[in-house]
């Protein structure tokens, strides 16, 4: 009997929905998650309320407006499933499953295949499977990196879904941004380039050329981030980890490693989520390492280029926001997980860059060629 990719989609979502109803009787026992409940408990009349009154003031941090929106998808399900927890989850997690499926369907099978094994993750699969921000977050992010695929197909065209995605996740996450900016970017302009690889180094170039002139705007956010260090669960390290002037760029080889991997192996020790997670964290770090080893003999350097500067902007943005705490981290990685595993898995593939240049050169080919006419043939008729 083969499996279906039809039948794959049935049984990714019935997992999904085991992991809300996981995460409500099991998870939320065994630590706290405050924001959670509060999603859970909106009900129709404050959903009703917040919708009408909501504050449209674009500011650099807009977690306000998230949140708000986010309470009015918790109420609009609360209405719906009748104030149940766990269907109010499955509510979320389905708004998350829609965008993990439209993002595998875009890519090809060879692709696909990895993507749909690291989708089901525990971590990935229990956090973008409450009520919560992340998988809003994973629907908008997995609209974007479809968007990418579909300009590497040569069939992309920027809509208002596609506007209204990108202002979204600047509510969310603007910290996202640079990575979504240089990714779409460069995708755009590299194909209308005959010298890809050119523009693309030229492009991140450019990008840390930006992030060192605004280098000392980035060490004072970084400092603020530093103080955030109390959070609830009881996960917290003790001090920050950003404390000196430009420690967000001496310490940031150590700080993206930590934020990636969230517990340590000492912290794994201490707490049977920990060591789940760490244990994960180990996992996934192994197969990506071993899958972009194997493949980076073979990828063009353009692939390579605009892989390794998007992994940079995405994990330098996120990892002050998760450093200090190891369970904040791990939560906090599902919402930029599927930016890095498409830069790994889907920008490092050799075939992708190589369909993606041939259909470009086929369609210049059959391209009709402009004659031009001498000008005494318009002289007289």
């Amino acid at each position: 009997m083969r499996l279906t990719w039809g039948a794959f989609y049935v049984f990714l979502y019935i997992y999904r929905c085991a992991a809300s109803v996981f995460a409500q009787l099991v998870v939320t026992r065994l630590t706290l998650i405050a924001d959670t409940t509060g999603y859970q408990n909106v009900g129709a009349q404050k959903a009703f309320g917040l919708a009408t009154s909501l504050d449209l003031r674009v500011t650099w941090l807009m977690r306000g407006l998230a949140t708000d929106l986010t309470e009015i998808v918790g109420g609009i399900f609360g209405t719906v499933f009748g104030g149940s927890l766990i269907m109010i989850n499955i509510g979320f997690q389905t708004l998350a499953f829609a965008g993990i499926v439209m993002l595998l369907q875009s890519v090809d099978p060879r692709l696909r295949k990895w993507l749909a094994a690291l989708v089901m993750l525990p971590s990935f699969t229990i956090w973008s499977s409450i009520a919560a921000k992340e998988p809003i977050v994973v629907l908008l992010v997995c609209i974007v990196l479809k968007y990418v695929v579909d300009i590497y197909r040569n069939r992309d065209s920027f809509g208002l879904r596609h506007a209204a995605t990108l202002v979204l996740l600047y509510v969310y996450k603007p910290h996202f941004l640079p990575a979504i900016i240089f990714l779409i970017g460069v995708s755009r302009v590299a194909r209308q380039s005959r010298i890809p690889t050119t523009l693309a180094l030229a492009a991140g170039s450019f990008s840390m050329l930006v992030l060192y002139l605004m280098r000392d705007v980035v060490d004072r956010v970084g400092l603020l981030i530093g103080i955030w260090t109390n959070e609830p669960g009881g996960s917290s390290r003790p001090g920050a980890f950003i404390v000196e002037k430009y420690d967000i760029f001496v310490k940031a080889p150590e700080g993206m490693l930590l934020a990636f991997m969230g517990p340590t192996l000492a912290e794994a020790s201490g707490k049977v989520l920990h060591l789940v997670s760490y244990i994960e964290s180990a996992a996934m770090l192994l197969v990506l390492l071993a899958y972009s080893l194997t493949r980076l003999p073979r990828a063009p350097a353009y692939s390579y280029l605009v892989s390794t500067f998007t992994l940079f902007w995405i994990l330098f943005a996120v990892y002050p926001l998760g450093v200090n705490n190891p369970g904040t981290a791990v939560r906090f990685r599902t919402d930029y997980i599927l930016i890095l595993y498409f830069a790994v898995i889907v920008l490092l593939d050799r075939r992708f860059y190589l369909d993606w240049r041939q259909a470009i050169a086929r369609g210049r080919q059959l391209r009709p060629k402009r004659v031009r006419l001498p000008r005494f043939a318009f002289a007289r008729v």
